[in-house]
């Protein structure tokens, strides 16, 4: 599909392509027209700087978020954290494992994007069998939000849900949901572009 997706952007003349936090890194190969990777981490970051509570550990919900995980703790200067996740169907997983130290501290949860809240979901309850114990926070580039995600992330008692506005949210009617831009970001890679930058 996604091969698809970018054989059909170059045959309407799509002769650049500017993605944040792709769900995976493959997909730049499927284009045969550069593409300009970009991360929303900085600015998920620079919301969360000064909003986490003290000692917490940033929380990867799978393998697949270590990466990015990893750039936010770094960034935020706290501990790491990753679950181990079996997807048993496109809606339903399980985590198996904690990996890293969280009894007794908040956690903040990072991944690419929200889709049902069922990783989300299942996150909270490990890391709370793991003994973490605090508020905890969750943070995300795409805010897909289909199905029964607000349900399940309104019952999971989260002090905050930071997302970007890479897919349109109407913040005012969901308060737990701090939205922020993107658009600085979008705006210096298109300068960058245009100038022939880096």
């Amino acid at each position: 599909m996604a091969a698809l997706a970018a054989d059909l952007l170059e045959a309407v003349g799509v002769e650049r392509v500017v993605v944040v936090d792709a769900h995976t890194a493959q997909i730049e190969g499927f284009f045969h027209a550069p593409v300009d990777a970009l991360t929303a981490i900085p600015t998920l970051a620079d919301t969360l700087a000064g909003r986490v509570p003290a000692g917490a550990v940033v929380v990867a919900p799978d393998l697949g978020a270590a990466e990015r995980a990893a750039a936010l703790s770094e960034r935020l200067d706290l501990d790491l954290a990753v679950l181990q996740k079996h997807r048993r169907s496109g809606a339903s997983v399980e985590i198996l494992q904690v990996f890293g130290e969280v009894r007794g501290r908040p956690c903040v949860i990072v991944d690419d994007m929200i889709s049902t809240g069922g990783t989300i979901a299942e996150a909270v309850r490990a890391l709370r069998d793991a003994g973490a114990d605090g508020e905890m926070l969750v943070a995300a580039t795409h805010g897909v939000l289909t199905g029964p995600a607000r349900t399940r992330l309104a019952e999971l008692g989260l002090r905050e849900i930071v997302l970007t506005d890479t897919i349109p949210i109407d913040a005012e009617v969901w308060p737990m949901v701090r939205v922020v831009s993107v658009a600085p970001l979008l705006a210096d890679a298109i300068r960058r572009t245009v100038g022939a930058g880096s």
